[in-house]
């Protein structure tokens, strides 16, 4: 073979080995891209999901605590849609909230096992199954002081005249959810009661309502959709009341009951208009004491002379289907004369929860005069020495004890 023939195999053999070897580094480097392509893909994929994550995160932290959330809102309640209040709160639909609520609620509900209600909060109304409340809201140094402006009442009307404070709870006391978030509002509002009690004084004789309640919790005690207490459980509170008084009280079987269907009171307006509540309305029942004549006088608000009354009725029932049928309303003076002849009369200082209480003691007095603090522009203690007085009732909403509006009995006892 010569030369030329073997250097022309030589260069054949390296172009092929040459090639292959471009070959196998093209092949490499192009699965090497692939690979690296993926890892890419994989890890922004991975930063994308943790992003998110990391953004919800954020989104919660913003949010208020439990507690935070909780005081807020009860101030707000307080506030704005206590039983003293005149507002009826917002009147815009919020039912796309409430079923938002409700969806979350259930989603809950379904978690903790199907037979717990759902439980959400709108407008400051926490509603449970289909149950509105108010969340219990107040402090003990307004207790302390309302406590004291009933005692002051008491020393200056000296010991002839019985004075008697009686503070009505609010239905969450009993009924808010027994474990959760909403919990507290049980123990706040024994503790709270508990401290009214305590400090009512020596010379105050205290009604004990919340215990007094506490045995009738599945009773139709409270409205579902009202703020106020039903004419059941204003019947328990005054038999506590005429049992410490030693005074006549006619068992509720005595009476002949009344009942008004479709009622949807105050917490359906407070909510915003929960959709719940508009679907589950309360009936309204009213007792009437089949054996008691009196005649009752009404006084506008702005006329505190009995003798000169507005009108009078033979009955102070009202065939209302909503919390007016009791005494009418809030903004009257009232003086019931009976035929009684017990040789005992009784004025009685109240907010709005007192009229419930009133028709239940209409057996128990000759005169019961009827003041509500808010609107009756008199020195109550002067009223009660001129009027004759042998008993006093004090009749608040727990709102009113703890929180601010006690002020406004205070300004009555010391008007000139």
């Amino acid at each position: 073979m010569n030369k030329s023939v073997v250097i022309i195999l030589i260069l054949a053999i390296l172009t092929v080995s040459v090639s292959s070897c471009t070959k196998d580094i093209n092949t490499a480097v192009s699965e090497t891209e692939t690979e690296s392509s993926g890892t890419e893909s994989s890890l922004s994929e991975s930063a994308s999901k943790d992003e998110s994550i990391y953004s919800q995160d954020d989104n919660s932290s913003q949010e208020p605590s439990a507690e935070e959330s909780t005081a807020e809102s009860s101030t707000e309640s307080f506030a704005e849609n206590s039983d003293e209040s005149s507002e009826e709160g917002s009147e815009e639909s919020s039912e796309e909230s409430h079923e938002t609520s409700s969806e979350s609620s259930s989603e809950s509900s379904s978690e903790n096992g199907s037979e717990d209600p759902y439980i959400f909060e709108q407008e400051g109304i926490l509603i449970v199954g289909n149950r509105g409340m108010e969340k219990f809201y107040g402090s003990e140094a307004s207790a302390l002081s309302y406590s004291q402006c009933v005692q002051n009442i008491k020393n200056s009307l000296g010991d002839s005249i019985n004075v008697y404070s009686m503070v009505a709870p609010h239905a969450s006391v009993y009924y808010a959810p027994k474990a959760g978030q909403y919990s507290h509002l049980l123990t706040v509002g024994k503790n709270m009661h508990d401290f009214l009690k305590e400090n009512a004084g020596d010379s105050v004789v205290y009604v004990d309502v919340y215990g007094a309640l506490a045995a009738h919790t599945d009773e139709d005690i409270f409205f579902r959709t009202e703020h106020h207490w039903a004419a059941l459980g204003a019947y328990y509170a005054a038999k506590e009341f005429a049992r410490m008084a030693g005074v006549d009280f006619p068992d509720i079987s005595e009476y002949e009951e009344h009942i008004k269907t479709g009622f949807v009171g105050s917490l359906y307006s407070f909510s915003g208009k929960a959709q719940i509540l508009k679907d589950n309305p309360d009936e309204v029942a009213y007792y009437v004491n089949r054996e008691a004549e009196y005649t009752a006088y009404y006084c506008y608000e702005n006329n505190f002379d009995f003798d000169n009354y507005d009108f009078k009725r033979n009955s102070i029932l009202f065939d209302m289907a909503n919390y007016a049928a009791f005494l009418g309303g809030d903004g009257y003076g009232i003086k019931i004369e009976t035929n009684n002849n017990t040789g005992r009369t009784l004025v009685i200082l109240k907010d709005s929860y007192g009229n419930a209480v009133v028709p239940f003691l209409l057996s128990s007095y000759d005169t019961i005069y009827v003041l509500d603090f808010r609107y009756f522009k008199r020195n109550c203690c002067d009223f009660a020495r001129e009027v004759g007085a042998t008993d006093v009732l004090v009749i608040a909403s727990g709102f009113t004890a703890c929180g601010t509006i006690w002020k406004k009995l205070e300004a009555m006892r010391t008007m000139d």
